[in-house]
């Protein structure tokens, strides 16, 4: 009867170990997706635009890398709709720098 209890303990702790190296794995999956790929979770392009200043690319997005990830739900109905609609474009003049605030001239 012992060794019943025995084979049996043996097979679940190998179950176990081969569950945790599969979970182990999808989990370094997804983080490396996450965190090291230039896509988001739909496999879209994160980067909106390519600037070269002195001869360094400067990629950009119009929002976090990891909105996708965060809500993915709202993160597809926002990428819908700004693409249904015509999105108000910010030019230098009203582009602030944290620091000062704009003045409206008029």
């Amino acid at each position: 009867m012992n060794n019943y209890f025995t084979h049996n303990s043996d097979v679940y702790i190998a179950n176990h170990n081969e569950k945790f190296k599969q979970y182990e794995a999808d989990y370094t999956r997804r983080l490396m997706a996450k965190y090291f790929t230039k896509k988001d979770l739909y496999g879209g392009n994160i980067f909106d635009e390519n600037i070269t200043i002195d001869d360094e690319l400067i990629k950009s997005s119009r929002g976090p890398c990891t909105r996708s990830y965060a809500d993915p739900v709202k993160a597809f109905e926002e990428d819908q709709s700004s693409s249904d609609s015509q999105t108000n474009t910010e030019t230098p003049s009203n582009i602030t720098n944290g620091k000062h605030q704009i003045r409206k001239i008029g």
